[in-house]
């Protein structure tokens, strides 16, 4: 339990329904100064006091005591965005055979590298970890295949994910499971 998330959401929850400490405290009968002290960590409420505040927020008890959830992927307004090209490009790759590989690549880099050529064009390596080739699908068409511990990335539209992260969009962008337990995940920071 984690007792001082308790005083941030329970001024957090006040906050957000437009109750003021005395407007709670007359709820719980209790004083202004309880409420006070509980949402700035001096004390704690009462353990019976718990199903009441909760139901006041309108929250379960476990979101009552619980760290607020921040998204993994998020829009930045223009005014609040960083240069694009001052930020990260990151690569994860967690293998289910416990290797872990982290590329780190600017923004800036990715947009003089054309990476969908890259994966167009085919050009192979000879490491398993990451492979492009060429083939085609069933009507004969080119097919993207980019691949990394198995897990298909050439189906991406790079271009297009530059221009969402240049349009304010940060954090997780991608996440794939592989069925062997593989992980790939594409972060921009």
């Amino acid at each position: 339990m984690d007792t001082k998330q308790l005083g941030s959401n329970i001024a957090k929850f006040r906050k957000e329904r437009g109750m003021t400490q005395d407007n709670l405290a007359e709820l719980l009968s209790v004083s202004p100064q309880a409420v006070s002290k509980w949402e700035n960590d001096v004390s704690y409420p009462d353990i019976e006091m718990l199903p009441k505040l909760a139901n006041i927020f309108g929250v379960s008890l476990d979101t009552l005591f619980s760290n607020p959830v921040t998204p993994e992927t998020e829009f930045v307004e223009p005014e609040n965005r960083k240069d694009p090209n001052k930020m990260l490009f990151k690569i994860r790759v967690k293998s289910h055979q416990g290797d872990t590989v982290s590329v780190n690549l600017p923004i800036a880099l990715l947009k003089v590298f054309d990476f969908n050529s890259f994966v167009n064009n085919g050009n192979s390596t000879d490491d398993d970890t990451a492979e492009t080739e060429n083939s085609k699908d069933s009507s004969g068409n080119k097919k993207n295949v980019f691949q990394i511990n198995g897990i298909n990335l050439g189906a991406i539209d790079w271009n297009q994910l530059l221009e969402l992260i240049d349009n304010g969009v940060i954090g997780k962008l991608i996440e794939v499971h592989s069925a062997d337990g593989d992980l790939v995940e594409i972060y921009v920071e």
